[in-house]
């Protein structure tokens, strides 16, 4: 008998599972994974066609428990589900847990024993992958695990959390995970009432806080704005209380409550908001988001010229940064074009059309953009009329 590491496969699976179960699957032959698991994340009515679809084709299938699933029948402690395909797994004898979810294709996975081999001999407690989205997005995650090195942690967004914070982790980037990621708006929603359950039964929590944050600010919904902002407050009042330290985690919320902010009309604080962000993390988002906020105070303002003036050097500022970026996500792309539309449109109003409309179009390369657009036609007309 071989004694090379056993590998197990761990999914969690919801009621709208079925159509990708097998499909996601396919690639973990006997040749990638020893043994695969699949948790149900619904109640038994919901999650019984999930059961049927994932039995034939792994070798375990089970539900979570029934504690773990609110009253709609779906999964509400996603870090429950994730403890107990490992239990599982490590039932079975697996050495190592590869985490899979539903949608996912993936390439590059007959490196994965190879991966297990170098984690082995390095001593490594886990191994990030390349993870793409459809919207042009590329992350590094941690997919592969060895047992017994950490625990899962989060009701929503949940993450493992090593034994040994210090450890380095392994990466590699020959093995991939891609989602077009087709039901994002529907996982947020689910996330946003998950994290909201999770502060009413259990108080206060600045993870869950951070999140709630971050989900509902991408609804871009202005209705939404002062939830944002009183979430985020509540991360900042319970941070200041406590000896909770994530420093980066800190300034995006501040960067979160400069757009909340803004969405309140409350310009000078979302300039105050980015000014506490960039005090930690020198990033183009934030930037572009001064640019956007000093701006709009420019509008009527005594002080008019030094604001855009002042646009236009944060509008820079998020180009600089922002530019070896943009070959990875459609959200560094969008951060551009705002720092272009928010500099063109400073620059148009100090009379210099000529250079706006430089900046314009350098802002259209990165795309279909309507406001881009719209001022570009305003500043081609200004340019006619200069010209007559």
């Amino acid at each position: 008998m071989s004694d090379r590491p056993k590998i197990g496969l761990a999914m969690i699976a919801g009621a709208s599972a079925v159509p990708y179960i097998e499909e996601t699957l396919a690639p973990f032959g006997l040749d990638v994974v020893d043994y695969a698991v699949v948790v149900v994340g619904a109640n038994y009515d919901k999650g019984m066609p999930v059961y049927k679809a994932a039995e034939p084709i792994t070798d375990l299938v089970t539900f979570v428990s029934p504690d773990h699933v609110d009253d709609e029948g779906k999964l509400k402690n996603f870090a429950a589900a994730r403890t107990l395909s490992f239990d599982l797994l490590a039932d079975a004898g697996c050495d190592y847990a590869l985490v899979v979810d539903v949608e996912e294709q993936w390439t590059g996975v007959e490196y994965i024993r190879e991966v297990v081999d170098q984690m082995e001999a390095g001593g490594f407690p886990a191994s990030l992958f390349v993870g793409t989205f459809g919207d042009g997005m590329r992350i590094e995650q941690l997919r592969l695990y060895k047992l017994g090195t950490g625990k899962w942690k989060g009701w929503c967004h949940n993450f493992y959390a090593l034994n040994d914070p210090e450890a380095v982790c392994f990466k590699t980037d020959k093995i991939i995970f891609h989602s077009e990621r087709a039901t994002a708006h529907a996982r947020r929603e689910q996330n946003i009432q998950i994290g909201r359950d999770y502060l009413e039964q259990n108080g206060d929590d600045p993870r869950v806080l951070f999140h709630l944050v971050g989900d509902l600010l991408g609804r871009k919904d202005p209705d939404k704005a002062s939830k944002i902002l009183e979430y985020a407050n509540r991360y900042i009042v319970h941070v200041q209380e406590t000896h909770y330290n994530h420093p980066q985690e800190e300034a995006e919320v501040h960067y979160m409550r400069a757009g909340a902010l803004l969405m309140l009309k409350r310009n000078p604080e979302a300039v105050q908001a980015c000014m506490m962000s960039l005090s930690v993390m020198d990033d183009p988002r934030i930037w572009a988001t001064m640019a956007e906020a000093t701006a709009l105070m420019s509008i009527g303002s005594m002080s008019g010229e030094p604001l855009l003036r002042l646009t236009i050097f944060c509008a820079d500022q998020a180009l600089d940064l922002g530019k070896p970026r943009t070959q990875y996500t459609s959200n560094a792309r969008a951060t551009i074009q705002a720092a272009c539309y928010f500099k063109a449109g400073a620059l148009s109003a100090l009379g210099q059309h000529k250079h706006a409309l430089g900046v314009l179009d350098h802002a259209r390369l990165y795309g279909a953009n309507s406001p881009v657009d719209a001022l570009h036609a305003k500043v081609c007309g200004a340019l006619g009329v200069l010209a007559e």
